[in-house]
């Protein structure tokens, strides 16, 4: 459906990081459309670290959900919330002695029809903080 974005992103360990897409296909930002009515869709965010999971986020809610922190409006515009609790579980204390490097992948799905596809892929860089304010 669509070209893949690969993006990476920086994320300070006990700080938010705000992520935003806007999917609209055309010739130039100012005639740029989203390529259908986005109302009925959802999002999905899976983060990891190798093979462990540490991180889903939704934007309806699923029995696997650990967070509902997506949104993705009728014209395209995707936001995305990683909150400053998924860096500091008990997993993430242990493992967060230096920079870690987290995999993660946004897939959208249209519940009419479960057509999904990739939208973006790419890597989270996590560095450590001194100061964790939950």
């Amino acid at each position: 459906m669509s070209a893949l974005t690969k993006k990476n992103w920086k994320w300070d360990q006990g700080t938010d990081l705000a992520i935003y897409f806007v999917y609209k296909t055309g010739a130039s930002v100012a005639t740029a459309v989203p390529p259908t009515d986005f109302s009925s869709w959802s999002v999905r965010m899976d983060i990891k670290d190798g093979s462990t999971t540490v991180g889903t986020i939704n934007s309806v809610s699923v029995p696997e959900d650990t967070h509902t922190e997506a949104t993705i409006a009728d014209n395209g515009d995707i936001h995305i919330i990683l909150g400053r609790e998924l860096t500091t579980t008990s997993y993430m204390e242990t493992r967060l002695t230096s920079q870690i490097r987290l995999s993660y992948d946004i897939i959208l799905r249209n519940p009419t029809d479960t057509i999904q596809f990739k939208l973006a892929e790419g890597y989270i860089v996590l560095d450590p903080s001194v100061t964790i304010w939950e």
